[in-house]
């Protein structure tokens, strides 16, 4: 008898599980001499000897020919065997990935770490009206249709916005953990709907979010047991990593040209119409990064004010923000956020400038926030923290696929 034959003239299709089964699951193996089978359902595999089909199929000798890896079976005390489902579709099937349990276990912790300290959570929406103005990431948008009328509207890069509102609004100690889009390459490392997490303080300065970030690691360090030890931090400033690594000096004055000058004494291909942030980025994501031990979390400070967003200068004059590296992956960036709303303003200006001259799509401002800064929002500070990063930092992966259960 042939499968088709045995599907089409004595399979009950699609039966419920039978109250008397001791194993069911998917087929991962079947030994047609012995009749030993795999199921494996979720984090676990059964061994059963397949010894004979449930009624009313007993007249059937055999299940070669007939059982074929992917099928979903149930399995009785005496090795009587009903197909639950019958795999369609061999070879398609994949399991979820291995690091399941252990992901959800991380993001537990994650929201055990902030609520156990005091902090809020808080919810901010995945519609928006700006998704955010900085330069280099392009949006995803769609259309709100009101009856008669349209308006487009942004999934967020980031809830920056709305967080901040929120400080305005009187919390003092918030976070959030939220699906974030950006319209940008697909790498091993990147893709375009990720997880961030975001944690704010009222009336603190960039030193509280370092210590958060030391606490954080030896709380996920103690919660999932996977270092025998935390990771040393080391911090420097965007200004040495030049002087150590290329001999150049910077300054809070460095202009295109120099940048232009370092660029092509390295010898790196410069894009046609390239910008200042264009050709840091170059020469940092080229020459300064890849130096930074993986073993060690990197903690870089003082950024060249055009790389300020939405940070304050120091007095100084570079942007009072700091980015981590740990595992050869970029992990976070902090801010110690801008409040002064004329500051703002002029940012948000700037930077609409520079997407039009890039050719990008025009972003509207989101007038409720600069009204909420207008009202006052106090001195804070705030991290944005990449959390599927972060897992596999904890865990030594390197490829998003380990851990990301669907694909587009």
């Amino acid at each position: 008898m042939t499968r088709d034959q045995f599907l089409h003239e004595i399979w009950t299709p699609y039966p419920t599980l039978p109250e008397n089964a001791v194993a069911y699951g998917r087929l991962l193996r079947l030994d047609g001499l012995t009749k030993r089978a795999q199921l494996w359902r979720e984090d676990q595999i059964q061994e059963v000897e397949l010894k004979s089909w449930a009624l009313p199929v007993k007249s059937v000798a055999t299940f070669n020919g007939i059982l074929i890896l992917g099928d979903l079976l149930a399995v009785g005390p005496a090795g009587e065997v009903t197909l639950m489902t019958p795999c369609r579709a061999p070879g398609s099937f994949q399991e979820f990935p291995k690091t399941l349990k252990s992901w959800n276990h991380f993001l537990r912790a994650l929201r055990k770490f902030f609520e156990t300290r005091g902090f809020s959570e808080v919810i901010t929406p995945s519609l928006v009206v700006c998704p955010g103005t900085e330069p280099s990431l392009d949006p995803f948008s769609t259309e709100w249709k009101r009856g008669s009328k349209k308006e487009r509207l942004y999934l967020p890069t980031s809830p920056e916005l709305h967080l901040k509102k929120s400080l305005a609004r009187g919390l003092e100690k918030i976070f959030e953990i939220k699906t974030c889009y950006r319209n940008d390459e697909w790498t091993q490392q990147h893709r375009p709907e990720f997880l961030m997490l975001e944690w704010y303080r009222a009336w603190e300065k960039p030193d509280a979010l370092k210590k958060d970030l030391l606490d954080l690691f030896q709380f996920l360090t103690a919660e999932l047991q996977s270092m025998p030890a935390i990771p040393q931090f080391r911090q420097t400033t965007m200004a040495e990593l030049f002087k150590k690594h290329l001999d150049e000096d910077i300054t809070v004055k460095s202009n295109r040209t120099e940048y232009l000058r370092m660029v092509e004494r390295l010898q790196l291909r410069v894009p046609p119409d390239s910008t200042i942030d264009d050709l840091f980025f170059l020469i940092f994501t080229e020459k300064i990064e890849p130096n930074f031990n993986p073993d060690e979390v990197t903690l870089v400070q003082d950024w060249p004010p055009f790389q300020a967003a939405l940070a304050r200068l120091t007095k100084e004059g570079w942007a009072d923000r700091f980015e981590i590296y740990w595992k050869g992956l970029e992990l976070a960036n902090a801010f110690h956020e801008l409040n002064d709303p004329d500051i703002q303003r002029k940012r948000f200006s700037e930077d609409l400038q520079k997407k039009k001259k890039a050719g990008k799509e025009e972003i509207p401002l989101d007038d409720k926030f600069l009204m909420a800064l207008d009202s006052g929002m106090p001195p804070s500070v705030g991290i944005a923290l990449g959390v599927e990063r972060l897992f596999m930092a904890f865990h030594g992966l390197q490829n998003l696929s380990d851990i990301r259960f669907f694909e587009v």
